[in-house]
Parts: structure tokens; sequence; C-alpha cells
């Protein structure tokens, strides 16, 4: 049974009870916003998430077991993580920027049970679970063309929407994660949900957080600091901007139509978005913060960021 009663500290809460925890405090507030302007509340998120873990239950997916993503950003993407969390499982992101040589070496190397990706890495991953056997379920995110449902949606259909009990603890593995290999082969590093938990309420305090933001992180998913990003708003109960992948111009429409509140973008993606037409033009009114990382950022592009978005 999930522990979110009164008597529960933070330090007693697994990071798997983090979502229904904020679902139970604002079932309707969006907790994922979408590119098009569509969103799931957090009641939704939940339930989702519930069905997904109660299908791979069902497909003999257990606590400690490796589930593989490699795909763009997501709500299915999140859902996942999410949904391991509740299990117990381990997250393994794969960067899909990798070549199928790579990606192969990270599946040798990690193992999983389950692999998720998108229709567009079909191509690229064939044949993976001949070659890597471990691999018994494959599932592809979205829909592919002329389906009405991706295989992803047609798996949560035949779950159920129960609150799985409480498997995981801070102890516990949180993902399998991968070295960028420049001197060698890309070497696992294991993140326990304590290291993922403290860096979620570290970014609370640090970044000024708050449940009425919108915010949108432009690391990946597959990276530390994106998939941080996104259970900052699942943890803390704000909503989160999920696009599949940074694009300038859609980031500054949300930012210029005073949906968000805060952005973290690296400082070649502020470069790119102050070369927009009509940029300077809005006055986001919303928009209290901007996190940059990654690489230094020039005093000049520091000073045009703050004249043109108006910080």
């Amino acid at each position: 049974m999930t522990r979110t009663g009164s008597d529960s500290s933070p330090t007693d809460i697994s990071l798997g009870e983090m979502l229904p925890l904020s679902a139970r405090r604002a079932p309707e507030r969006p907790c994922f916003l979408f590119p098009d302007g569509s969103w799931h509340s957090f009641a939704r998120t939940n339930s989702r998430v519930n069905k997904l873990a109660s299908a791979l239950r069902r497909l003999g997916v257990v606590r400690g077991d490796r589930i593989a993503v490699f795909g763009l950003d997501s709500h299915g993407h999140t859902e996942i993580v999410l949904a391991a969390l509740k299990l117990g499982a381990v997250y393994v992101p794969l960067n899909y920027r990798l070549t199928r040589s790579e990606v192969d070496v990270l599946l040798k190397r990690s193992r999983p049970v389950a692999l998720f990706h998108d229709q567009r890495y079909a191509e690229l991953l064939a044949g993976v679970t001949e070659q890597h056997p471990g691999i018994r379920h494959s599932v592809t995110i979205d829909a592919t063309h002329g389906e009405q449902a991706a295989e992803f949606e047609r798996l949560l259909a035949t779950g159920d929407d129960v609150e799985p009990p409480v498997v995981s603890t801070d102890r516990d593995p949180f993902a399998l994660a991968f070295t960028s290999g420049t001197t060698g082969l890309p070497k696992g590093v294991v993140q326990s949900q304590r290291m993922i938990k403290n860096i979620v309420y570290a970014s609370i305090i640090e970044y000024r957080m708050h449940r009425d933001d919108v915010r949108y992180c432009a690391a990946p998913t597959f990276h530390v600091s994106g998939v941080c990003g996104l259970l900052c708003g699942v943890s803390f109960g704000f909503t989160s901007l999920i696009l599949p992948q940074f694009d300038a111009a859609t980031a500054q429409r949300f930012m210029a139509s005073d949906e968000l509140t805060a952005v973290f973008l690296v400082p070649t993606m502020i470069s790119s978005m102050l070369q927009l037409p009509g940029v300077a033009d809005a006055d986001y009114a919303r928009l209290r913060l901007i996190t940059y990382g990654a690489s230094a950022m020039s005093p000049a592009l520091l000073r045009r960021a703050d004249g043109h978005l108006r910080l």
C-alpha cells in the first residue's frame, strides 16, 4: 500500500510514490503539456502508469529487471520510467543518436528483459531480439503508419489501474546509464534512487520551483538532467512541457505565449532562439527563470539573452 499519509516524511517516500502523491494532491492539474497544446493531468498520468506497471508485471517483469528505452522524449517514454519506479525495475536509457553497433554493445552489457523504442528506429533495430535473446519483449512506443494505436497503447490496455505494492527503496537502482565511451567502450553507471531523489530535492530548492510552474527542460530524457527535470515536476506537482526534441521555434512560442515560467537550455539553444524573427517583440510576462548548462556562455550572448528575453 502506498505511503501517502500525513505521517510520512520526504525521506520515507520512494520515487515511485511521488506520482500518486501528486495525483492525490492535484488530480486535475496538468502533469505533461505537449507541443499541440494538449495535456495529461496528474490523475490520468498516474492511471496510465499504473496500467503499464500492471501490464509489465503480467509479462513477468519484476523488481531488478532492466527495461531499455530507445526513443525521443514523449509521455510514453516518461511513463515507462515511472512504471519502472513503481515496479522496482531498472531504467536503461539509450541515446537515440547511437548507431546499431553501439546499441548492441549497450544491450549486451545491460541485458534488459524489455526494449521500448520509437517506430522511426525500427529499421535500425531490426533483428535485435534475435541478436539479444534476453529481450523477451520489444514494444513500439508510438503509432506506426496506418495503425490506430501503437503497441505501447495496446499494452496499456491489458493492465489494471491499481496502485502496485511498494517494492522499491532508496537503496534500489533507478537506472543503469552509460558513459559516452570517449576513452574506450561505454561503462555502465548505476544510479541509485537515493541519488536521483537527492538531485530532485536539491533542484526544487535551488531552481526556485513552485507548484504553479510550467517548466521546460531541453535536456533529453535519456540524460540524467532531462529525466530529473521531469521527475521534479512529477514529485513537486507542477507542469512539464515535453517536446520530442528541442525546437527553437516551438520552445520560443511557448515562452512568448506566457505558458512557461522557467526553462533549462544550453547556450547553443539560446543562441538559435535569439536568431528567430520577432523574438524581441514578446514580453515573456510569465517567464521568470532561465537556467543553462553543458557549456560556458559568453558575456555577449548572456547580455543578448537578458535583453531580448527580458528577464
